[in-house]
């Protein structure tokens, strides 16, 4: 049952050769009805979802987008469960560029302070999708500012009868005493990132 003021970590998942893209969320439970029957199967299935075209329009056509795993962080921590809704090859045409690169997000609240923001960065963009200065093209930052919109907005778990619960993104900071700040906004910035471990010398993971 999800219970008003949970936490879940929901990590985003893609694919591309032997690199595994993940992007590591966590949501807080601001509603719910006080008796349902949602767990994170349901969250991982509807956060999917919720974010795979958005995730496929910006992954290389030789990328895959996987789907969402999902589990409780507290206050009880629960075992995860993994969901493929809308899970199907990315649709940027065009060569990959290197798999160290990456489209970057930026998670803002309303609270200042670095520990108040946070990044999210998004996996295997295609040569197509940079620009001939080795910015992203702006119909990249468009299509990024549409999925960071989309996870900024509500998360609403609903399907079984009238129960139904709200999640919010946030900030988790684990300095003192955990908390999480809920995201007001994300912002697509027009650079890109270089995440080395997804590199050619990066560790080869497995398809999971």
């Amino acid at each position: 049952m999800l219970v008003v003021g949970e936490i879940y970590t929901c990590r985003i998942l893609s694919y591309c050769d032997d690199q595994l893209g993940v992007n590591v969320l966590h949501y807080k439970v601001t509603e719910a009805t006080p008796i349902n029957d949602y767990t994170a199967e349901h969250v991982a299935g509807i956060l999917s979802a919720k974010i795979a075209a958005d995730m496929k329009a910006l992954l290389v056509a030789r990328a895959d987008y996987l789907g969402v795993e999902a589990a409780a962080w507290g206050p009880i921590p629960g075992a995860p469960f993994f969901s493929g809704s809308g899970a199907n090859p990315g649709q940027a045409a065009g060569d990959a560029m290197s798999r160290q690169t990456a489209g970057i997000l930026t998670k803002k609240t309303l609270l200042a302070g670095r520990r108040k923001r946070g990044r999210m960065y998004i996996p295997f963009p295609a040569e197509s999708q940079n620009d001939p200065a080795g910015h992203p093209t702006v119909a990249y930052q468009t299509l990024l500012q549409n999925l960071g919109d989309n996870l900024a907005s509500d998360l609403v778990i609903a399907g079984h009868g009238v129960a139904t619960a709200t999640m919010r993104l946030g900030v988790l900071s684990m300095v003192g005493l955990p908390s999480i700040e809920l995201v007001h906004t994300m912002v697509a910035r027009r650079k890109w990132a270089n995440q080395r471990r997804r590199g050619d010398y990066g560790r080869p993971n497995l398809r999971p």
